[in-house]
């Protein structure tokens, strides 16, 4: 299990994207469904997946070390503007597990993926493991990833994470700090995108370690 920093401002960063989405003029959304799951209520647990794509994204075109793996479930719907959204999200995940495995402040991953006002909490994970002299090892799984809306631009998605496999690291002396599994291995998050510049990017996101949906 990894330590994660807490986000903070995270819900009125979700609010206003929640905002975007209502006012939106087009949606992969019948009309009339503007209510979006999880928005300005907290961390929710997304509900079991019915997909049956269980094939995993690749990771082609990270720079990510030889002992992290990201296993990353395509949970494709048949619906083209959620799955080209889930296609995004995959890459998001993948450029902030490089930007904390590289440490590097001007990493073009974590420019392209991550919106400046999500950035703080995935900024202040990375220095609080330097100041441990602590990298991260192991396997990370996300599964379960579902758009609950999408109108132009602007889409939620919300998933789980998998941590029962991945570890900190000492960087000085490799030795792995390997905990027992347990449900604080496994996070539920509803996360805000935004399409910039050609790529969806994170403008917010909100968690809950322990989360039975995710177990």
């Amino acid at each position: 299990m990894m330590e994660r920093i807490a986000p903070t401002g995270v819900g009125v960063a979700l609010a206003v994207a929640t905002a975007l989405l209502l006012t939106g003029c087009s949606s992969a959304e019948p009309k009339g469904s503007g209510k979006i799951e999880g928005a300005g209520q907290g961390a929710s647990e997304p509900a079991p997946s019915h997909s049956t794509d269980r094939r995993r994204v690749s990771t082609a075109g990270f720079d990510l070390p030889k002992d992290v793996t990201v296993a990353v479930e395509a949970d494709t719907t048949g619906d083209k503007a959620k799955d080209a959204v889930l296609e995004g999200h995959a890459k998001t995940l993948m450029g902030r597990l490089e930007y904390l495995t590289g440490r590097d402040p001007k990493s073009p991953a974590i420019g392209r993926y991550v919106d400046d006002t999500a950035r703080p909490p995935l900024v202040d994970q990375a220095e609080q493991a330097d100041g441990r002299n602590e990298t991260v090892t192991g396997t990370f799984r996300y599964y379960q990833r579902k758009v609950t809306s999408v109108r132009k631009d602007i889409a939620q998605v919300t998933y789980c994470e998998d941590q029962s496999k991945a570890f900190s690291r000492n960087i000085g002396t490799g030795k792995v700090k390997k905990t027992e599994p347990s449900a604080q291995d496994y996070i539920a998050y509803t996360e805000a995108l935004q399409k910039t510049g050609g790529s969806w990017r994170v403008l917010a996101s909100k968690s809950e370690r322990g989360a039975a949906a995710c177990q």
